[in-house]
């Protein structure tokens, strides 16, 4: 009994996450069609040394 409920609990919450990482990846920046060129890739993330 305890172990079928903890299986439905899982699930429920392997869903639950499945939908959030799917949001996530939608809200991800991304990048503009129009601009020749992307700064974030051209430009290091610590700078220029």
């Amino acid at each position: 009994m305890k172990k079928e409920y903890i299986d439905k609990l899982m699930a429920q919450r392997e869903a639950e996450a499945k939908k959030a990482r799917q949001v996530r990846k939608q809200q991800a920046y991304k990048t503009d069609k129009e601009a020749t060129f992307s700064w974030s890739a051209n430009t290091p993330t610590r700078g220029r040394r």
